[in-house]
C-alpha cells in the first residue's frame, strides 16, 4: 500500500471518502474500522487546515495517540487522533498559510 503524503493533503483530499472505512491499527494484527463522517475546513489569516471526524461503535477502544491508518484508495499514514465523544475521534491538521519570517530576519 502506498504512503499518503500528509504534507500535501488538504480537506479536498479526504472529502470524496466521507462515508468510507479507514482501518486503524498495525499493518499486521487487529484493526479498528472507523468511518470518516465529516471533513471540516478551518482557516485564519495565518493558518489553514482541516479536521477529520471518524465514527466507530460507542466505546471504540482507540486511545489518543498516533495510529497507523489505512484506506484502500488513499493509502496509509501515521495520524494523531483524539477521542472526542462516544465512538467519535478527530484528527486535526493545521498549517501556516504563509511563510512567516523570524523576528530580526528579513
Amino acid at each position: 500500500m502506498h504512503e499518503l503524503d500528509l504534507e500535501e493533503a488538504q480537506a479536498g483530499t479526504f472529502r470524496p471518502w466521507v462515508g468510507t472505512s479507514f482501518a486503524f491499527g498495525p499493518e499486521e494484527g487487529p484493526v479498528l474500522d472507523l468511518v470518516l463522517t465529516d471533513v471540516v475546513p478551518h482557516a485564519t489569516a495565518h493558518t489553514s487546515g482541516f479536521t477529520l471526524v471518524f465514527q466507530g461503535p460507542p466505546g471504540s477502544p482507540l486511545p489518543q495517540g498516533t495510529h497507523r491508518v489505512r484506506h484502500r484508495d488513499l493509502g496509509a499514514a501515521w495520524i494523531f487522533v483524539v477521542p472526542v465523544g462516544p465512538g467519535t475521534h478527530e484528527a486535526v491538521f493545521n498549517r501556516l498559510a504563509t511563510a512567516s519570517p523570524l523576528p530580526g530576519r528579513p
